[in-house]
């Protein structure tokens, strides 16, 4: 079926570009991906009317970003609230009587669980740099937001850990 609407057009020429960011954004987990696109694919088309017809790559990357943010703060909410205190707690106990080569494990095990704490926008921004290997300029295309503000929620992010871990005093 063939179809003459600029806007599905345009989502279907956009579609290579999309499943590529939804990849980065759910760094690598393929079934994470598909469901971001086909949820960001349904929400652009129940909220077509809302398009401006300015920049469809712009408005679909937003919409993208603020779903991937959802699933992070519905992610960190489930950590935080699975991990309170006894998961902490077996952590901490784990690193204390395990012997130096399971340290790095727990440490890592730790630092996961503090990554669930960060607010989604700090989360959203220190994993597209850090973990999607992303310039300064794309994550901040990529997520809607100045330079300056990534930026400024990378270095907010990166203090967050540092404190959480117990290296800053």
């Amino acid at each position: 079926m063939m179809t003459n609407d600029p806007f599905t057009i345009g989502l279907l020429d956009l579609m290579p570009d999309l499943a590529a960011r939804a990849r980065n954004l759910s760094r690598g987990n393929q079934a994470r991906a598909e469901d971001l696109l086909q949820d960001t694919m349904a929400r652009a088309l129940e909220r077509r009317h809302l398009f401006d017809g300015t920049n469809l790559r712009g408005w679909l990357y937003t919409i993208m970003r603020n779903l991937s943010c959802d699933v992070a703060r519905h992610d960190a909410q489930f950590v935080h609230h699975s991990a309170d205190d006894d998961v902490i707690s077996d952590a901490f106990h784990r690193r204390t009587a395990a012997a130096p080569a399971q340290e790095d494990a727990v440490m890592v095990a730790e630092t996961l669980v503090f990554f669930g704490r960060l607010g989604p926008g700090r989360l959203a921004a220190l994993t597209a740099v850090a973990f999607d290997e992303m310039t300064y300029e794309e994550a901040s295309e990529a997520l809607g937001i100045n330079a300056g503000t990534l930026r400024s929620r990378i270095s907010r992010g990166r203090r967050d850990l540092c404190e959480m871990c117990g290296l800053l005093p």
